[in-house]
């Protein structure tokens, strides 16, 4: 990817953290002088031209967490933590040409698997769907059981030829409907 040829404009976004797939491994990382230096570095890899480099420049820093597996290559749970600031982060690159299973998807597919006690994501429907869309509120917990985040996911119902908006599919409206009361 020649990171150190794109850094001066991926800086201008003034990012706190970069994750960087095909990158250089830090010894060659030669930059301009006018470009700035990261304040904390990890990569992984084992070509030195292309590996997995995760970089802070901010008052962010970096420690892998001891629950890395190495057999996941390019999938890494790392501890951040700055000012007021303390959480995990998972740098991925869906890359491991030794894996006899699968190369790319499935790397990512074995992290979850192996990295599930870290993170506990509780997903619920709030309200019974009614109309063309069913939507999903999620919390995730850090496994000290601490809220980090919320989100919410909107999927519509649509017709499979036209692509239109449709009603829920009434097998599935009679399922959920027990779970709502009257």
């Amino acid at each position: 990817m020649a990171f150190r040829k794109k850094a001066g404009i991926i800086l201008a976004l003034q990012p706190d953290i970069l994750v960087i797939p095909e990158c250089e491994h830090p010894d060659k990382l030669k930059f301009n002088p006018e470009i700035s230096k990261p304040v904390d570095t990890l990569w992984f890899g084992t070509n030195p031209n292309k590996g997995l480099g995760i970089f802070s420049y901010s008052n962010l820093r970096f420690t892998v967490l001891d629950v890395y597996n190495p057999d996941l290559k390019m999938v890494i749970p790392i501890s951040v933590k700055g000012k007021n600031i303390d959480f995990i982060l998972f740098a991925i690159w869906a890359n491991n040409p030794g894996d006899p299973d699968g190369h790319y998807v499935e790397q990512v597919w074995k992290a979850i698997h192996h990295y599930d006690d870290l993170l506990t994501i509780r997903t619920t429907l709030k309200e019974l769907p009614t109309d063309h869309k069913i939507e999903f509120h999620c919390e995730v917990f850090n496994e000290n059981k601490k809220l980090l985040t919320v989100g919410r996911v909107v999927l519509f119902f649509v017709t499979a030829r036209e692509m239109q908006k449709t009603t829920m599919p009434v097998q599935l409206y009679d399922k959920l409907r027990p779970f709502f009361g009257s």
